[in-house]
């Protein structure tokens, strides 16, 4: 009886350090969605705090740095300069989400093409997005909140439709998280303000919304300050009631002033622009002159955009225009050109001309139809080559299925020459020479086996994105839900797709090993009836299901120790 209870004990204690080890997980995860919900509400300390108990490194890391820069505005570059071990889909989003704020943080002046870096910055917030699309929803909120943020600060060089900024504005407020509500109706009136300003229709904005915008605030100073800092736009633009706006300005700048922290002193820094526009369009020239030369020489504002620059520039030789001094109205004014040449060239080289874009479209589809006849002989080599590449592929799977039967063969043909030398030598003949012949032909064999498992049909797979990867560094591939991670030589390419797909156009030397991975046998360092080690020392599972048909493979990479 006593050893019935303790074996039902010990099962209890199992079932009790599994659980704990679940709830574990659970609260490492509640963590890094609480954290992430203090940082998106500008609360950088109390985030810091809540991290500091996370088991997961990375995520911990990544949180702590953003923390630290809504303090102190120190960037990490370290985080970014070599990419770290990614477990899961978590860290990826998490990874990317943050690696893009790095690259639109970096200052001009060490960044020869701001506007390439944005673009790739926006780029991995609409892949996080596509990614978080089977996470918990706090990871959809944070790559719709960067993408949005994108949007609206780059609204006037961006070539994004505004209906396309409405759609995410939408998918935005249907994911109803209540953390998220400020920045749900913050996003919204900011849209209509800069469609009413740039497309000059007048888009409905209701009398009560902002104060809606300042209830949700719940009376967080630096939010309080962004509520009333679009509201100041708001008079700007909408109402044109300058004076209104002048008054608005003044407060946020109260506000953000009245948070010691980087992030919200940059803040009351970028008021003090919209300060003096109203300044100089009520003709208090003078004091609109003084906080412009001001912001000049601010070293918190150095960080700004570009685009705000400009205007800062533009406003100065407007000023010194009025009071007649053409010297200083003539440098600013070639201050202001240099920068907008600046902005020009990384607006093109990104490919930010709308317009030739569209000439080039028409022009295209007028060349397509006074040269139908020559498109459609096109069309037809297209199709010839399409047909070409279909024969090729058979011949070279024909190829994959004759090097295997021979792999087959010679693998029959060694475990034969071993068990004869095993007979030869438990009968004690005294045949040297046999005993030599024998292990020599066993080495050739081996020699012709490491040959057929080192044909490559193909140099090259090209994977659907374009990119072309050698087969002689391709190691292993591993699958994750519907996209594929392809681990090369230092490197590695993540694309959508399924092993399935793939394995048909590799060589013989890969093998699938688990449905979750494909194996370069090259790169096979150890193995045994459970695993395979390869020469990077990652070590990949032998599916149940596959053991049989790599047994081959593994008593081969045991011959050839």
């Amino acid at each position: 009886m006593d050893r019935q209870y303790e074996l039902m004990s010990f099962k209890n204690i199992k079932y009790l350090f599994f659980l704990m080890l679940l709830l574990g997980q659970v609260v490492n995860s509640q963590n890094h969605e609480t954290a992430l919900k203090l940082l998106r509400a500008y609360k950088p300390v109390k985030a810091l705090e809540e991290i500091s108990s996370s088991d997961n490194h990375l995520i911990k890391t990544l949180i702590t740095s953003e923390a630290n820069y809504l303090i102190n505005g120190t960037i990490d570059s370290t985080l970014f300069i070599k990419k770290p071990n990614i477990e899961n889909i978590e860290e990826e989003v998490l990874y990317n989400l943050f690696y893009g704020d790095y690259l639109r943080r970096l200052p001009s002046k060490k960044s020869k093409n701001t506007s390439i870096l944005k673009q790739k910055a926006n780029n991995l917030y609409t892949e996080s997005l596509l990614l978080s699309e089977k996470l918990d929803n706090i990871y959809k909120s944070e790559s719709l909140w960067r993408i949005l943020d994108y949007e609206m600060k780059n609204s006037s060089e961006n070539e994004t439709p505004f209906n396309l900024v409405w759609n995410y504005i939408n998918d935005f407020d249907k994911l109803i998280d209540p953390d998220y509500a400020f920045w749900g109706l913050f996003f919204k009136l900011n849209y209509k303000i800069i469609v009413t300003n740039e497309t000059k229709k007048r888009i409905s904005i209701k009398k009560n919304s902002f104060a809606k915008l300042k209830d949700l605030a719940n009376e967080d100073k630096y939010l309080l300050g962004r509520s009333l800092q679009l509201e100041s736009l708001y008079y700007t633009f909408y109402v044109k009631d300058i004076n209104k706006s002048y008054e608005i300005s003044c407060l946020a700048k109260s506000k953000y002033i009245s948070v010691p922290y980087f992030f919200s002193q940059y803040r009351s820094k970028t008021i003090m622009l919209n300060i003096a526009d109203d300044l100089y369009a009520l003709n208090r020239i003078k004091e609109a002159k003084k906080i412009l030369l001001t912001l000049l020489s601010d070293a918190i504002f150095e960080r700004t955009e570009q685009l705000h620059k400009s205007d800062i520039y533009k406003r100065l030789k407007e000023i010194y225009k009025k009071e007649g001094n053409y010297k200083r109205a003539l440098y600013f004014s070639e201050k202001f050109n240099e920068n907008e040449e600046k902005v020009r060239r990384d607006n093109v080289s990104i490919g930010k001309d709308k317009n030739a874009r569209r000439f080039n479209l028409e022009k295209l589809k007028k060349t397509i139809i006074k040269n139908s006849k020559y498109f459609t002989i096109a069309l037809i080599l297209v199709f010839i080559i399409a047909l070409y590449s279909v024969v090729r592929w058979k011949k070279s799977d024909k190829a994959k299925k004759t090097i295997n039967t021979q792999l087959e063969k010679l693998i029959e043909k060694e475990k034969l020459l071993r068990k004869k030398i095993q007979e030869v030598e438990s009968q004690k003949v005294n045949s040297v020479k046999e005993v030599k012949l024998l292990k020599g032909e066993i080495e050739q064999t081996i020699q012709e086996i490491e040959r057929l498992k080192r044909i490559t049909i193909l140099e090259h797979i090209v994977l659907i994105n374009g990119v072309r990867l050698p087969l002689s560094d391709l190691m292993y591939i591993k699958a994750d839900g519907h996209f594929l991670h392809f681990f090369i030589i230092d490197d590695r390419e993540f694309v959508a797709g399924t092993l399935k797909e793939v394995l048909n156009n590799l060589p013989p030397n890969f093998i699938q090993v688990h449905r979750s991975y494909i194996v370069n046998l090259n790169f096979i360092h150890y193995s045994d009836s459970m695993r395979l080690t390869l020469k990077d020392k990652t070590e990949i599972r032998i599916g149940r299901k596959y053991k049989t048909e790599v047994k081959k493979m593994i008593e081969l990479s045991n011959a050839l120790k």
